[in-house]
């Protein structure tokens, strides 16, 4: 089974994100759409910018005013650099267990992809969900 592209986000409630920004310019140069959105409660300013067709071109950055903290980044998927039409069903699983992480592992983050929030879980339960998957794993070769 193949899947569409969709446009894929994450929104951290925290000043800053927790990966690499490196990870976001290679995720920008192989993306048809790519947008940042990011609020500061303390300077109360809003940025957000697009860019299209794999990082070519830069729509104009929106600085407006805000109350809130977050960051949140968009984008649809360049699949002709990757040889594919859809997305299979093993990068939608890839893709929903790194949201599932994030969302699992990292406090004060809300986690969404395709537009469906993942739930938070306190550190506990998130590591027992992980052990019994790593079990079922065990099981199953």
């Amino acid at each position: 089974m193949s899947y569409p592209a969709r446009l894929t986000s994450a929104v951290s409630s925290q000043p800053s994100w927790p990966l690499p920004p490196e990870n976001f310019k290679l995720c920008n140069i192989f993306s048809n759409k790519f947008k940042v959105e990011t609020a500061c409660k303390e300077y109360k300013k809003s940025f957000s910018q697009v860019w299209t067709d794999n990082m070519k071109h830069a729509k104009e950055a929106k600085i407006s005013n805000s109350n809130e903290d977050y960051t949140r980044i968009t984008f649809q998927p360049d699949l002709s650099k990757f040889k594919m039409t859809k997305l299979d069903k093993d990068i939608v699983a890839l893709f929903s267990r790194r949201a599932f992480d994030v969302a699992g592992s990292t406090k004060g983050v809300k986690v969404y992809l395709n537009g469906k929030q993942y739930p938070k879980m306190e550190n506990r339960k998130f590591l027992m969900r992980v052990v019994i998957q790593v079990d079922q794993r065990k099981e199953d070769t």
